[in-house]
């Protein structure tokens, strides 16, 4: 009779991993807010570049940091494209064609994209009966909340399921980028890490959004800020 092995994940690292996943949810409410004011690549572009600047005081005096950066400078590439370019500027411009709770239901399903990018992209990450019944469960949920929009018969109904489109593809390019950060060890820290994908992805949106939604304005009133 084989025993139960023991799960050797520290319950530090599950309060912490629910913990970001608390703070993440809240930031559906700001986002929505904030496009009331602002359009999708623009917002998501300063956001961005704000929140890499406000972390750098934390790691730039660290020794041999720049000589760490230039080691590293193709997973901090590749993660800034993955994990804040493409992911966000689909989850920005998705968002904006549906409701803040539908929204949140379908960025629900990362963990489903996320299983399932690591299957077929790690060695160590088999489909196992249960997790085979899981990602069933949830690939009939996501179905059904995307013909429930009923895309064929109104031009809302279409809009809200290309914006469902749109949120998922995110969640394969956010699975991928974890993918990329397990491959590929990177010598820097993780703050300085984070820190300089999420400013360089939030200055290509940035960038990008200049010829496509026109320079942003200052305008704007106190709530967006």
């Amino acid at each position: 009779m084989s025993r139960p092995t023991h799960d050797p994940t520290p319950y530090n690292t599950i309060i912490l991993a629910i913990t970001a996943c608390l703070l993440w949810s809240t930031a559906f409410v700001g986002v929505k807010i904030g496009l009331r004011y602002s359009t999708p690549l623009s917002f998501a572009g300063t956001r961005f570049m704000l929140a890499g600047l406000l972390l750098t005081p934390l790691w730039v005096s660290q020794a041999n940091i720049f000589s760490l950066i230039r080691h590293d400078i193709k997973i901090i590439l590749l993660l800034a494209l993955f994990q804040t370019f493409l992911l966000y500027g689909l989850f920005y411009i998705g968002i904006t064609m549906l409701s803040g709770a539908l929204a949140a239901i379908i960025i629900g399903a990362s963990p489903l994209t996320s299983a399932l990018t690591a299957h077929f992209f790690l060695a160590n990450e088999p489909m196992t009966r249960s997790k085979t019944m899981s990602l069933g469960v949830g690939v009939i949920g996501v179905c059904f909340i995307s013909i429930s929009r009923l895309p064929w018969a109104s031009p809302e109904g279409l809009r809200e399921f290309c914006g469902i489109i749109l949120l998922l593809l995110s969640t394969v390019f956010s699975a991928y980028g974890n993918i990329l950060i397990i491959k590929r060890k990177s010598k820097l820290g993780s703050i300085p890490l984070n820190s300089l994908q999420i400013f360089i992805g939030g200055l290509l949106l940035f960038i990008v959004s200049i010829p496509l939604e026109g320079m942003p304005t200052i305008d704007i009133p106190w709530l967006y800020y």
